[in-house]
């Protein structure tokens, strides 16, 4: 059997999955490149479960890792690409939107081939009642974009269940509540004084599990408490961090670790032990 990678006459430049092997080697190939997403970048693994429930949908390699995304464990697909694979169908005759700037309501009406159209609606009223409006992110910053994402993955899925199997959009997955980590379980939580990190934009690259559990391992040394640093950054949850915050706060704890340390070592060491260099030292940070 030939594990030679397949290039679509369809679609020139992108690659098709064939075999199983063709699929490892795509995948592979992808999670050592910079088109990865920063979530899946060095995991084949995930690139290929990616891979196969795009192929799922009829996404084809590049589109299926840009587009689905894992929220709470669960696999969602950005609201554009819902729609893209809808309009694959032969029984898709069409989609209209509108949006009642007065109401802020949003509608969606589909239309599925020998079918009545389907309409949907999602105002702000509603939004209200599910704890959405004003809360941090695109429903403070893009409300209307995220009231159509709603109304058209409801539309959609309502009429198109046989494509999309279940998954949901993005936009929507993203409301749900995220795992918490259980800050009480973390020995020695208190507010360290001085870790201050400036609430700027999160960005679209999000931190790693393993990057998460360092984080809590090293609070859990400096006896941070990141329930607090959660609230300053305006986030529900670890798992929403960028990878810049990430690197502030890693930052932060890593100098208080070094003023622990350096502390102790103060504490425990005498004079005679000193060196001449270590005596400057020390006098120079309590001086400071």
């Amino acid at each position: 059997m030939s594990t030679d990678l397949i290039v679509s006459e369809r679609n020139q430049g992108f690659m098709e999955c064939t075999t199983l092997e063709n699929a490892i080697r795509v995948s592979e190939i992808i999670a050592a490149s910079s088109f990865c997403p920063t979530n899946m970048k060095g995991k084949p693994g995930d690139v290929l479960v990616c891979l196969q429930f795009g192929q799922e949908l009829g996404l084809k390699p590049m589109a299926s890792i840009q587009n689905i995304a894992v929220i709470n464990g669960r696999p969602s697909i950005w609201g554009d690409a819902m729609l893209a694979v809808c309009q694959q169908s032969p029984d898709f005759e069409y989609m209209k939107e509108d949006f009642d700037s007065k109401t802020m309501t949003a509608t969606c009406t589909v239309k599925r081939r020998n079918e009545p159209e389907h309409t949907v609606t999602f105002s702000k009223e509603k939004a209200i009642k599910a704890n959405l409006w004003g809360k941090a992110g695109p429903w403070t910053n893009y409300q209307e974009r995220m009231l159509q994402m709603r109304a058209r993955g409801f539309g959609l899925r309502d009429k198109f269940s046989d494509l999309l199997r279940g998954i949901i959009i993005k936009e929507e997955a993203e409301d749900y509540p995220t795992k918490q980590i259980n800050y009480g379980k973390i020995e020695n939580c208190k507010k360290v004084e001085g870790i201050t990190i400036e609430n700027e934009d999160k960005g679209n690259d999000l931190v790693s599990d393993d990057q998460i559990m360092e984080l809590v391992t090293l609070a859990k040394e400096v006896g941070a408490n990141l329930k607090i640093t959660c609230d300053y950054l305006k986030i529900d949850s670890l798992d929403q961090m960028s990878i810049s915050q990430w690197e502030r706060v890693i930052h932060k704890l890593e100098g208080k670790l070094l003023e622990i340390e350096i502390q102790k070592n103060k504490n425990t060491t005498s004079d005679v032990e000193m060196t001449d260099a270590a005596k400057e030292f020390f006098a120079e940070e309590e001086a400071a």
